[in-house]
């Protein structure tokens, strides 16, 4: 399954400053890119990449050569508070099944003008896979499909049904030797 991916090599794990100063050797004193790249220990592909991004642009708009990381739905107050209304919903009744969280996730994010695969709107519901990482990054929830109440079970709940199994005596003597 690719939700869970071991790293195999590690590329993109260099430091941008790494880059920047094989850029300065390069262009200040005059060093070879392959040169510069042998001696800072990087790809020489990838070091001619960034110089030439970095001679196009200014510093403050060159991207660091690597992978970037995947683009999330909501922020995280709005997560924050995604799954604070998803815990709220499961302590008042029975909480919320998988395809309702996925249906108020579509609605949050259609409210907020959050930026969503467009698969969410031809279904109208947030995607299995964005369940699945949402449900990892907020381990603490516990999203299952609600089982009804017998009705036996409600009927007997009453008040004298009640005060019968769950009467506690008024006074208790503790023997303690």
């Amino acid at each position: 399954m690719p939700r869970v991916r071991v790293r195999k090599t590690d590329r993109g794990l260099i430091q941008p400053d790494i880059y920047e100063r094989a850029f300065l050797d390069i262009s200040v004193r005059n060093i070879s890119l392959r040169a510069a790249a042998k001696s800072h220990g990087i790809c020489h592909v990838t070091l001619l990449r960034y110089c030439r991004r970095r001679a196009e642009t200014s510093r403050e708009k060159t991207r660091p050569p690597g992978y970037r990381s995947h683009s999330k739905v909501f922020s995280v107050d709005q997560e924050r508070k995604l799954q604070a209304y998803i815990k709220r919903a499961a302590d008042i009744y029975f909480g919320l099944s998988p395809k309702e969280v996925r249906k108020f996730a579509y609605e949050l994010a259609s409210k907020y003008g959050c930026k969503y695969p467009d698969g969410w709107d031809a279904t109208k519901m947030a995607g299995k896979d964005w369940l699945t990482s949402f449900l990892e990054r907020n381990n603490t929830l516990s999203i299952h499909r609600p089982q009804a109440t017998s009705m036996s079970r409600s009927t007997s709940f009453n008040k004298t049904n009640f005060i019968i199994n769950f009467q506690v005596p008024r006074q208790s003597k503790c023997l303690i030797k």
